[in-house]
């Protein structure tokens, strides 16, 4: 945690509400990029220095045949009398809802200090009134130690099956509705059960449940199948090392072709990097030989050989001139709009009028007002030229500070800060509790990096920045 003084509070809201008073005028970057012609040597030279950038990288496409428990079980035939028979022996897997028991009961307490033989004959007298024809409720609220139950006449609401003590439950779950237990002994004492209500078990119909119990049988069905298919898909790999085709015969299964990928991966299947560290192995890109089975998951299994390989090569230059022509265009329009801005600030610095100014360079001066650290609905401000304006030093009375700053998408702003007005403070309750919290966790946390780090410092840490193989 973190100690929040008032005036950390109060210098927060003198910052956070402060506005500045500024105009600007822009130098759009596409109007330097109609100034630039890149010429032929330039192009060439830097497609020499850059060569490395401009090389395909080595890529390879591959055949394989995959095995899939869901795709095996999907094909295995179940009859709607197998499901039927599955659905009533299984009946306890497809209660949506517990069988409930509305329950009163009155308890004769047993703790250490009590005589349990003397409780026991206290239940049973209760039990002997309540035959006789005594109101069970009336007798709860005078003579059970429960007192919060007592109140209610006995009355515990509704339970199921794992809500109460052992016992407890075992007497109410064999009682019929308004009957009433012999004394039952549990942890707490000896309580007389009354059942008042049952709401039977919700069971989902077979309807309800068909699909899923199709797809369990059929997956416990495909399983033993599956693993077999396995073996064989392992064992036929390996013994026919230079083709897919007899190990898919023999499954069934089709050979499928991958696109072209590279070391760093594809996508779908061709992202997963025990698929792509298989597929670029030697036995399968140097002796082009089948891979090992590769395990994608518990459930889906493959193996692969090579079909295609590119090896990485240099792109010609005619294939790339167009985007190093644009690159070589954008740098110099960067260049010769930062050189206009820099000249910009130079000629306002030395008192020249604004307008004057941004005309020299064909742009308009636009004066805009007081404007806030956060944006209002009337302000169309860019926000990385806001930023920049309030990381701009006050300027000292009766002067001007100005500044060039880079926009989004290449554009510079020239800005002149004329003025800064202090922000306004409202300590109200509510202004101080919300400052306070956002302030608390901000130190709370800088404390919380600074600990860590000194921890840092005092460790001996060694640090493996090399990937890790699988």
């Amino acid at each position: 945690s973190a100690v929040v003084t008032d005036q950390e509070i109060r210098r927060h809201l003198q910052l956070e509400n402060e506005r500045r008073r500024i105009g600007y005028f822009t130098l759009p970057l596409n109007s330097y990029l109609e100034k630039t012609s890149p010429g032929e040597e330039e192009i060439q030279a830097w497609y020499e220095q850059h060569a490395a950038d401009y090389r395909t990288p080595e890529q390879i496409s591959v055949e394989y045949v995959e095995l899939k428990l869901e795709d095996m079980a999907s094909r295995v035939e179940v009859s709607d009398e197998e499901l039927s028979s599955y659905y009533e022996q299984h009946l306890e897997n497809y209660i949506s809802q517990p069988e409930r028991r509305k329950v009163r009961h009155i308890l004769i307490q047993v703790d250490a200090g009590t005589d349990d033989a003397k409780a026991r004959a206290r239940a049973e007298q209760l039990a002997q009134r309540l035959r006789e024809g005594a109101d069970f409720s009336e007798l709860a609220r005078s003579g059970s130690d429960d007192s919060v139950s007592a109140e209610q006449g006995g009355d515990l609401g509704f339970i199921s099956q794992g809500m109460m003590d052992k016992a407890f439950e075992q007497a109410a779950f064999r009682l019929k509705p308004g009957e009433v237990s012999p004394p039952v002994r549990s942890k707490f004492g000896y309580h007389l059960i009354r059942v008042d209500e049952i709401q039977p078990a919700r069971v989902q119909s077979l309807a309800e449940v068909r699909d899923q119990i199709r797809k369990e049988l059929q997956s416990e069905r495909a399983e033993t199948r599956f693993y077999e298919s396995v073996d064989k898909l392992n064992n036929l790999s390996y013994e026919i090392p230079d083709s897919l085709t007899p190990v898919a015969e023999e499954l069934g299964l089709e050979v499928k072709h991958s696109p072209l990928f590279p070391r760093s991966g594809g996508s779908g299947l061709f992202a997963n990097p025990r698929v792509v560290s298989a597929a670029f192995r030697d036995e399968v890109l140097q002796e082009h030989r089948n891979s090992e089975l590769v395990e994608i998951s518990d459930t889906h299994m493959l193996v692969l050989r090579l079909r295609e390989h590119k090896p990485g090569a240099q792109r010609p230059l005619a294939e790339v001139r167009a985007g190093i022509e644009a690159r070589l265009k954008q740098d110099k329009a960067r260049q010769l709009a930062m050189q206009d801005a820099t000249r910009a600030v130079t000629q306002l610095e030395a008192g020249d009028t604004p307008a004057d100014v941004a005309a020299t360079f064909g742009q308009p001066w636009r004066e805009a007002g007081f404007i806030g650290r956060m944006p209002v609905d009337t302000d169309k401000l860019d926000n990385r030229l806001r930023a920049a304006v309030f990381r701009m030093p006050p300027p000292a009375p009766g002067k001007v500070v100005f500044r060039s700053v880079a926009l989004p998408g290449g554009d510079l702003a020239i800005l002149a800060l004329y003025e800064v007005e202090p922000g306004k403070v409202e300590l109200t309750p509510e202004v101080m509790a919300s400052v306070w919290r956002k302030l608390g966790t901000a130190e709370g946390q800088a404390m919380y990096n600074a600990f860590l780090a000194y921890l840092e410092s005092m460790a001996d840490i060694s640090r493996n920045l090399k990937p890790v193989e699988e």
